[in-house]
Order: structure tokens, then C-alpha cells, then sequence
């Protein structure tokens, strides 16, 4: 019996509360269709990503790239074949048993040489000083240029300047020009500046640190988006910053509302086992808190579906009128105050899955404890109406103070006390009108109760009266 219970409040609370956690439409998309009217909740002010992301790229574009300077291809390779190509150079001038014409054949085969017969003549007079001066001055000229940082597309500008060096030279003859530009012809040159991945990646960063973003503005209840309308780019990057559009499909929310049904249900029917003041009849404790959060979460949706005026039961302002004392007020009646507070838990838990408003949730406790803290007091059902009244003092104590941290216009907070002070009505008359079926249908016998049986109105009583008045003074007096 108690399984199958569960199991229809698990139904029905799972029903009542994705009412309002599952958003009528949670995936927007640019160029979709609007299925409902949208409006700001609250003043924000956020970040057109889109529109500051352009901005950094465009930022982006006067970045260079960062290059560190490494000599090492150069050192290694082009220099080294500097080298080798003057000590082929050497080799043959100094071989004495070649005759001239062998070596002249040797130098066209090894360097390719440009010039003619008198430029032989010019190399093979060449001694190992000369040749090793024509060495340092090549040498000198290709580090000169390349210890600039060189980088891969700037290799042919540098190879050009080594030339022109070579050409301006005043110490060398034309002949001598002829064969260092020979020489270098073959040689392959390595950058010398070269492209550094990670100093280039964090100057993109501090640049686009320095970007600063692009923002927009809203007011509280501006209209982002009419039902029916074509949503554009902007609309779709303010329904983003309020939080109003997510890719997760419809389960999601369902799977969420689903893990917070079970949790409070756990803690449910660890308290009533464990900790509440009826132990020995924890079943029957752990029903009427199921049937009586049954009760509290079913006026969440009647509540905020109504429409006051012009105003058509705008979530920031007739979510205040949110009965939320009466669940506590019917648990401290039919059970104890230490169990009111305990559940008074739990329906905080299902207001900020329902609404998602954490102000509405303050209010709601103040006006709650307030109302547990009368229970204790009452001696008839008249008291009610004082009850009423301190739920919605302390309510509106809590408006108060929410409407000086928040900086809220007088009216909105004049319009908000008369909400709260209607939810203290709106308490006791539905605690009223629904106490004595719960206290029917679980067998108990509360304060009211009694009292109710002991009014002169009761027809046993009035029959005692009117057939055994003796009997029924006596009986009074002894009581």
C-alpha cells in the first residue's frame, strides 16, 4: 500500500513539477520560429559573443607572426657548405700533379664557373692566403645579413643582398666578385628568424585580452521576442545571457526533475524513520507529508497562472502570492513543528526547481517559519485571521529587504508587499478548507478538532444540555 502511494505521488509530483522546470522551448536557433513571447526577467547586461568575436579577429589581423632568432641550420649546414666549397677550391689550385688544364677542367665541374680564360688564370694565382681571405670575406657577408633574422620568405631578398655586398666591394678584383657569386650559387641558405608557435600564440592572447567586448543592455520585462517572430542573431544572443536557451533535448529536464523527486523522497523517509516525534508511525507521517506536498506544489502552478490585471501574473510579482505557509502550517497542525521545518526543507527544494527564483524562496521561508511559530499558539479557529496577518508581515518584511538590496522602483515593491500579504490570506484559507479532510482521512485529532467538539453547537452536546443539564455542567466543570 505504501509502495503504490509513492508511486502516485512520484507521478503526480513528477507532472506538477516539470510543469514549470521544463521550458515551454528551450533551443533556439537563428532563423526559427518563435513559439511564445519572451521577455527579460530581470536588468542584465551582457556580451554580444558573436559581435565580439569579430572584433578580436579583426584585432588579430594586425598581428605578426613572433619569430625567435636560431642560427643553427645556418651554422650547420650553409656555413659548413661555405667551407667544404673553399677547400675543394684550395685542393685544386695546390695539386701540383695536375697540369693547368686538368684544373681548370676541375674548377668548371666543381664550381660552374661564369667567367673565362682570364678568370682561371685570376684562381689559379691565388695562394692559400688568398684563398682563405676570399673564405672570411664570403663568410663575413652571408653573416652579416643572415645574423638579421631571416625568415623562409625573406631567403631569396637575403641572398640578393649578399650578392649586391659582394658587388660593392672595393677589396675584391671582378674576377674574385665572379667566383665568391659561383661559389654561393650552389649553396642552399636556412632562415635564420624562425616562426615561434608559442610566443605568437600568447601575444594573440594579450591582444585579444585587450579587446574589450561588445555589450547590450536590458531592462527588466523588455520584450526580447514576440511569438511568431523570425529569431535574428542579436535575439538569439540576449536569449542566451538570460539563460532562456540550451541544446539539451526535453529529457534532460526531465531526467533533473526526476533525481530531485527521488533525493527529497529519500530524505522523506529517512526523517519519518528516524528523527520525526511519531516514529512508531512513520508510514502514516511519511503519507501526509507526500499528501501535503502534493497540496503545496499544486498551487504553484494555479498561483502563477493567474492573471492580475495589466500585470497577467508576471512571474517576479505573483510568484509572492505563492501560498508556501500553508504546507507547513497543515504539517505543524497534524504532526509537530519540528517536522514542519523539516518539510519546510523540502518545499523550498520544489519552489526553486518550479521557479528557479531564489527570492521568491526567501520570502517564502520567512512567511513559513512565521506561520509554524503561530501554530503553536492557536486556541480557536478565529486565530487564524491573526496568523494571516503575521504571514504577511514577515512576507513583506522580506520584499522590503530584497527591494533595498536590489534597488527596486517603490511601486514594484509597493505592488509586491500587497502579493505578500495576500499569500497570508491565501494560507489559512486554504489551510482552513483543507485541514479537516487530512485530519478525516488520516485519523488525527488536532488542537482544532477538539475544539470544534467541544462548541455548545455540537448536537450531542446541545442534547446533553437541553435533556441532562446537571450532567452536563458537572461534565464541564470537571473538565
Amino acid at each position: 500500500m505504501l509502495s503504490f502511494f509513492i508511486g502516485i505521488s512520484f507521478v503526480l509530483l513528477f507532472i506538477l513539477l516539470s510543469y514549470g522546470a521544463i521550458p515551454e522551448q528551450t533551443h533556439w536557433e537563428v532563423g526559427t520560429v518563435a513559439s511564445k513571447d519572451v521577455l527579460a526577467d530581470r536588468s542584465l547586461t551582457y556580451e554580444d559573443v558573436k559581435a565580439t568575436e569579430t572584433k578580436r579577429q579583426e584585432a588579430l589581423k594586425g598581428v605578426s607572426k613572433v619569430n625567435r632568432m636560431s642560427m643553427e641550420s645556418f651554422n650547420t649546414f650553409t656555413l659548413v657548405d661555405i667551407d667544404q666549397k673553399f677547400d675543394t677550391l684550395y685542393k685544386i689550385i695546390d695539386d701540383s700533379k695536375t697540369t693547368k688544364e686538368e684544373k681548370i677542367k676541375s674548377l668548371q665541374e666543381s664550381f660552374k664557373l661564369s667567367g673565362g680564360e682570364s678568370q682561371y688564370d685570376s684562381i689559379l694565382e691565388l695562394n692559400e692566403a688568398g684563398v682563405e681571405s676570399l673564405h672570411s670575406i664570403t663568410v663575413y657577408f652571408a653573416s652579416q645579413v643572415m645574423d638579421k633574422g631571416v625568415t623562409e620568405g625573406e631567403l631569396s631578398t637575403a641572398y640578393a643582398n649578399i650578392l649586391k655586398m659582394i658587388d660593392e666591394a672595393t677589396t675584391l678584383d671582378k674576377a674574385q666578385k665572379i667566383l665568391l657569386k659561383d661559389i654561393l650559387k650552389d649553396i642552399k641558405f636556412y632562415p635564420t628568424a624562425v616562426y615561434d608557435e608559442a610566443a605568437t600564440k600568447e601575444k594573440q592572447q594579450l591582444v585579444t585580452k585587450s579587446v574589450e567586448p561588445v555589450s547590450h543592455t536590458l531592462k527588466k520585462g523588455q520584450t526580447i521576442i514576440n511569438k511568431g517572430d523570425v529569431v535574428t542573431d542579436e535575439q538569439y544572443q540576449a536569449l542566451i545571457a538570460l539563460g532562456f536557451s540550451s541544446d539539451l533535448p526535453t529529457w534532460f529536464y526531465a531526467l533533473g526533475v526526476a533525481l530531485i523527486l527521488c533525493l527529497t523522497f529519500f530524505l522523506m523517509y529517512y526523517y519519518t524513520r528516524y528523527y520525526s516525534e511519531y516514529k512508531a508511525e512513520w508510514q502514516k507521517t511519511f503519507k501526509i507529508f507526500l499528501v501535503v506536498s502534493l497540496v503545496e506544489v499544486v498551487f504553484m502552478p494555479l498561483t502563477l497562472a493567474l492573471k492580475l490585471g495589466h500585470v497577467q501574473g508576471e512571474i517576479n510579482v505573483s510568484g509572492y502570492l505563492l501560498p508556501m505557509a500553508l504546507g507547513v502550517m497543515l504539517i505543524s497542525y497534524l504532526r509537530s513543528q519540528k517536522d514542519s521545518i523539516f518539510m519546510l526543507l523540502i518545499f523550498s527544494i520544489y519552489l526553486i526547481v518550479y521557479t528557479g527564483v531564489s527570492q521568491f524562496v526567501f520570502v517564502a521561508i520567512l512567511g513559513s517559519l512565521a506561520g509554524i511559530a503561530q501554530t503553536s499558539r492557536l486556541s480557536k479557529r478565529g486565530d487564524l485571521l491573526r496568523v494571516a496577518l503575521i504571514i504577511g508581515i514577515f512576507n513583506g518584511f522580506g520584499i522590503i529587504s530584497l527591494g533595498f538590496l536590489k534597488g527596486q522602483a517603490l511601486m514594484t515593491t509597493l505592488s509586491s508587499l500587497l502579493y505578500a500579504l495576500g499569500s497570508g490570506f491565501l494560507s489559512v484559507i486554504l489551510a482552513l478548507g483543507i485541514l479537516p479532510y487530512l485530519e478525516t482521512g488520516f485519523k488525527i485529532t488536532t488542537p482544532m478538532t477538539l475544539l470544534d467538539l467541544a462548541s455548545p453547537n455540537q448536537p450531542l452536546l446541545k442534547r446533553l444540555l437541553q435533556e441532562a443539564p446537571g450532567t452536563y455542567h458537572h461534565s464541564v466543570m470537571v473538565a
